[in-house]
């Protein structure tokens, strides 16, 4: 059964958090998933890597699909990451190890009833991150390893998958985004956010800010200061007034004390820098996705609340 809690919450700009009247919410099964939890296109999507396991749920919190991913082939698939389209078609990336010892990446695509449409293998590309378009298109973020596992000297980035899962275009090259003190590849904990007309893509390790069009063409890049330290970011969305969210909490805090973690919003500019302005402190958690003017924050595991910026 679905209970109700949601709270309606203003943020000001300030970087405070005004609390209005409660309208309702949701939460979800306890220990159903062991990761953050997606809200896409009017759905959420729960993973647990452990178990190799994705659930979806429509707005009220009913489940729709529940689905482990069975070993084929000798492999033990453990997703990665996860999206879910507008018509509630699921893509799920998952990586494993075989009986010879060597690694394997793959995305699988799940109907809304829970079937198992399309399994396509992207060895040697790693698949990272996974976002679904407006159109139903299927965006990646990943790195293309050798056979130990270490990243090749060339590779692109991104990769986009049609509507029947075939390899559209691939494109940012890893050699294409700065430099910076971070020699992990550009796709290491990045974020793909889906945008009214493309796709964002924002790199921790290089601190940029990519956007690609439908058509596959690069929109703008931007560089952005490094706000990387001592945080460790949970999530990032494209919000109704056309800003980017991304949510963190603090890693260098005292055990035992409150995450202190907060919400930061992207400001681009015209002359390729961008920056993050504070607009929240902690408690809100990190954030899942939006819907419509507001977005959805997790407070805590299992619990989802909508929150308006005004």
């Amino acid at each position: 059964m679905t209970t109700v809690s949601r709270i309606l919450v203003v943020l000001g700009g300030c970087g405070t958090a005004l609390w209005g009247a409660a309208v309702g919410g949701v939460n979800l099964p306890a220990g159903a998933y062991r990761a953050p939890v997606k809200y896409e296109h009017g759905y959420f999507l729960a993973r647990d890597r452990e178990r190799g396991m994705v659930a979806s749920y429509d707005k009220s919190g009913k489940a729709l699909a529940q689905v482990y991913l069975n070993p084929t082939e000798g492999y033990t698939p453990q997703p990665t990451d996860g999206s879910i389209a507008p018509d509630g078609m699921i893509a799920v990336s998952a990586m494993a190890m075989d009986k010879e010892g060597a690694y394997g990446s793959t995305i699988v695509w799940i109907g809304r009833e829970g079937k198992v449409i399309r399994l396509v293998r992207t060895s040697p590309y790693g698949v990272g991150h996974i976002a679904f378009d407006d159109r139903g298109h299927l965006w990646t973020a990943g790195r293309v390893y050798d056979e130990k596992f270490g990243d090749t000297p060339k590779f692109d980035v991104l990769r986009e998958y049609d509507g029947d899962g075939r390899l559209a275009r691939t494109m940012l090259p890893n050699d294409s985004f700065p430099q910076s003190g971070d020699k992990r590849h550009p796709a290491f904990q990045s974020f793909l956010v889906a945008l009214p007309h493309g796709m964002g893509f924002y790199s921790v390790t290089r601190r940029e800010w990519v956007e690609v069009s439908d058509a596959g063409e690069v929109v703008g890049r931007w560089r952005t200061p490094d706000v990387s330290k001592d945080r460790m970011f949970l999530g990032a969305i494209a919000a109704s007034d056309e800003g980017v969210y991304v949510s963190y909490e603090d890693i260098q805090r005292v055990a035992g004390t409150p995450n202190e973690g907060g919400l930061l919003r992207l400001n681009k500019t015209t002359d390729g820098n961008a920056s993050f302005e504070a607009v929240s402190g902690g408690g809100l958690g990190y954030v899942a996705g939006s819907d419509g003017g507001q977005l959805i924050f997790s407070p805590e595991h299992g619990k989802f609340s909508w929150a308006s910026l005004r």
